[in-house]
């Protein structure tokens, strides 16, 4: 049964989302050097407000179908992930690989899962937010 504000995905719609990588190739371990980028946007999360009901002393929430799907969004997101490997080859057999990435270079914190009920304190607040910029070093010996 569709009603005529439920016409559309109401909860999670990541129809607009974006990813893009770009690097060197899979097979970095017979290389020197490698570099990779990978970028993602994403539009933002639908939501919609929701009241208490009038059955159980107004204990649950419910939408009531008040407004058309996707009339409220969080902020879109973007981040750009950057990862650098090096490889220090010795001998015919060994290889020791340093890899370090950054996470969220642009450091966008945008927040989603917004709170709909409106008799909470953080009513229309993110709930989540992604995470910060942050670093990874990681070293591999193969053989």
């Amino acid at each position: 049964m569709r009603d005529g504000f439920r016409d559309q995905s109401i909860r999670g719609g990541l129809s607009r989302r974006f990813l893009k990588g770009r690097g060197d190739g899979p097979d970095i371990v017979s290389r020197k050097k490698a570099h990779r980028a990978y970028g993602v946007y994403q539009s933002g999360q639908p939501w919609e407000i929701w009241g208490p009901t009038e059955f159980y002393g107004g204990a649950f929430f419910t939408s009531r179908y008040a407004e058309p799907a996707g009339s409220r969004t969080t902020d879109a997101h973007y981040q750009l992930d950057l990862s650098f490997t090096q490889n220090f080859p010795f001998g015919d057999r060994f290889n020791i690989q340093l890899i370090g990435d950054i996470f969220n270079v642009t450091d966008n914190q945008t927040g989603y899962n917004i709170e709909p009920r409106v008799n909470i304190a953080g009513f229309m607040e993110p709930r989540s937010y992604f995470k910060p910029r942050r670093f990874q070093l990681t070293a591999a010996f193969h053989f």
